[in-house]
């Protein structure tokens, strides 16, 4: 949620309205203040498509990038801020980048001549909405080059940048924002510097801010690989994220930072599957709710994400046997 705050906050100075953007996207203020919180794929990538829309720019990902926020990354910022060089910052944004975002990957390699950063976006975002994954992949670009050169007060400038997809819009603009030479349609995204800046030290070096920094890093991605079932996984991925809607199982796959295909070949390893294990949390939550309070069947069907409150009816009796207001009459 951080990074989709910073991208409707850094939209705002491209003639977007705050309120015009969030009502598009079904956000709240309060959402925006959620920065642990982890999006779907599906709302991710709206929040991209309507801040283009509003704000009429094709190439907003390119601008926006261009402010230097390191601390969009949290705990993973603040560690590459107190880092001793920029080697050892880019080795944190490639080791923790898991720990802030889930549909691009931050990564790098070492030539005798350069250093080359790569950005890989999730390849479900890639396939299902290219020109938002698009609008990322050049912010975290060109967002990039400017801590670079924040964090070392150096006028650092790439060798070349290269570019997974077609030109499409103002070359003018990539060349005077990246101020390197361009290849478009080609097998990654890359921007490529000279090996030599590895070297470069950090102005804001701090070792004991780094040492904290680095634990609560290692800490935070620990947690998110803790082994647990698929099934678990899922469920708290559901109670968690469940703002009145009901997720497709690309965005709950997305936020266990998995493939579909994977997600379904554990579920079925674990004897389950997506559509049973949906079924079975509705299941809980229509007792549960039926119990506690006296919400109608319509409501109630509508917050299960049922269409028809005759569709709900049916599978609450699968369930039970009973019909909900049979159900009801029972508990009470």
């Amino acid at each position: 949620m951080s990074i989709l705050k910073d991208i409707i906050y850094e939209s705002l100075s491209h003639g977007v309205r705050l309120e015009e953007i969030c009502y598009h996207t079904g956000l709240s203020k309060a959402d925006l203040e959620d920065a642990d919180r982890w999006v779907g794929l599906e709302q991710a990538s709206k929040v991209w498509s309507e801040a283009v829309r509003l704000s009429g720019d094709a190439h907003l990902g390119l601008r926006i990038g261009q402010h230097p926020n390191p601390y969009v990354a949290g705990i993973v910022g603040y560690l590459m801020e107190s880092s001793p060089d920029l080697g050892t910052a880019i080795e944190a944004l490639a080791e923790f980048g898991a720990v802030f975002a889930n549909m691009l990957t931050y990564a790098f390699r070492q030539t005798e001549s350069q250093l080359q950063l790569l950005f890989i976006p999730a390849q479900v975002w890639w396939q299902q909405s290219p020109d938002t994954a698009r609008q990322a992949i050049e912010t975290s670009m060109t967002r990039t080059l400017a801590i670079i050169r924040l964090f070392t007060g150096k006028p650092v400038f790439p060798l070349e940048a290269r570019f997974q997809y077609p030109l499409t819009g103002n070359a003018k603009l990539y060349q005077e924002v990246l101020g390197c030479p361009l290849r478009f349609s080609e097998s990654e995204n890359v921007l490529c510097f000279d090996r030599s800046i590895w070297k470069l030290p950090v102005k804001s070096f701090h070792p004991q801010l780094f040492n904290h920094f680095y634990d609560l890093a290692q800490a935070a991605l620990q947690e998110l690989q803790v082994p647990k079932t698929m099934a678990d996984q899922i469920r708290k991925t559901v109670f968690t994220h469940f703002q009145g809607y009901w997720p497709s199982m690309e965005q709950v796959a997305a936020q266990c930072r998995l493939h579909p295909r994977s997600m379904q070949r554990r579920l079925k390893e674990e004897g389950s599957s997506f559509q049973k294990l949906i079924d079975d949390i509705r299941k809980e939550m229509a007792i549960d709710v039926l119990q506690k309070d006296g919400s109608s069947i319509r409501e109630l069907a509508q917050m299960l994400g049922y269409s028809e409150a005759s569709t709900f009816r049916r599978a609450f009796k699968r369930w039970t046997g009973m019909t909900p207001g049979q159900f009801q009459k029972v508990k009470t």
